[in-house]
């Protein structure tokens, strides 16, 4: 449950960080612990893995739409972007993001 809540109460967190933010909540977990939760709680469609380019993994709680997902080359931040037409799939992005300044 610690480690669910932390994706969604998190924004776009590598297993690292999501592992740092269970160990805050509940103490002592193992990375492979946080990795094999990751995976089944991806399997089971309750949080999204995103695969940046040239990063590692992600993971967002964001599951119930379909949306886009704009990275910062610099910093390495990621903003959701909402599709223009909301229905899965959608090729083109609305203008508004969310996430980044």
């Amino acid at each position: 449950v610690a480690l669910l809540e932390t994706v969604r109460d998190g924004d776009h967190l590598g297993a690292e960080a999501i592992a740092s933010e269970v160990r805050g909540r509940v103490g002592h977990i193992s990375v492979q612990a946080v990795y094999e939760g990751l995976h089944a709680l991806t399997a089971a469609g309750l949080i999204r893995r995103l695969e940046p380019p040239g990063s590692p993994a992600l993971y967002e709680g964001r599951v119930g739409d379909n949306h886009h997902h704009l990275v910062c080359r610099s910093c390495g931040a990621v903003a959701d972007v909402d599709c223009a037409v909301g229905h899965a799939p959608c090729l083109t992005a609305s203008r508004r993001t969310r996430g980044l300044p």
